[in-house]
């Protein structure tokens, strides 16, 4: 279809084969004609290309902070996704930190210190995609 012509893909006539270019997503319409005694048969075939997800790494990707009770909210984006979240890794949960899945805000408790890994995993297409960011928590 124009569309799909128009954002550079191509379709080889002979042989009908379709080559995409990078990036591409949206909806192409393939249309086959064959001629014969009782006049062209036509067919048309509809191809749907989804964007993949990305996620954005967090910047910066480590942080260090003292120790001592408090909250830290990191997050970063995702495109092409339906949703964000985020998680801990199972040794600051062990120690008794906590994440909120949803924003990304982290609740350290009294005594932690070491090395909290956060991710945030993006739900879409070909995905999920996942990011870290590495805390460090000083004595």
């Amino acid at each position: 279809d124009a569309a799909s012509l128009t954002g550079g893909n191509s379709i080889n006539g002979a042989t009908g084969e379709v080559t995409y270019v990078a990036g591409w997503s949206g909806t192409t319409t393939i249309t086959a004609s064959a001629a014969g005694c009782n006049g062209p048969a036509t067919t048309t075939h509809v191809v749907t290309v989804t964007p993949t997800v990305t996620i954005a790494a967090f910047s910066p990707a480590t942080s260090t902070r003292s120790q001592g009770v408090g909250t830290v909210t990191t997050t970063t984006t995702g495109i092409n996704s339906t949703g964000i979240t985020y998680s801990l890794d199972a040794a600051s949960l062990t120690g008794g930190n906590s994440i909120n899945g949803s924003t990304g805000e982290v609740t350290y408790v009294a005594g932690w210190s070491g090395t909290t890994t956060i991710t945030a995993s993006a739900a879409g297409c070909n995905g999920p995609a996942t990011t870290t960011h590495v805390v460090t928590i000083l004595l």
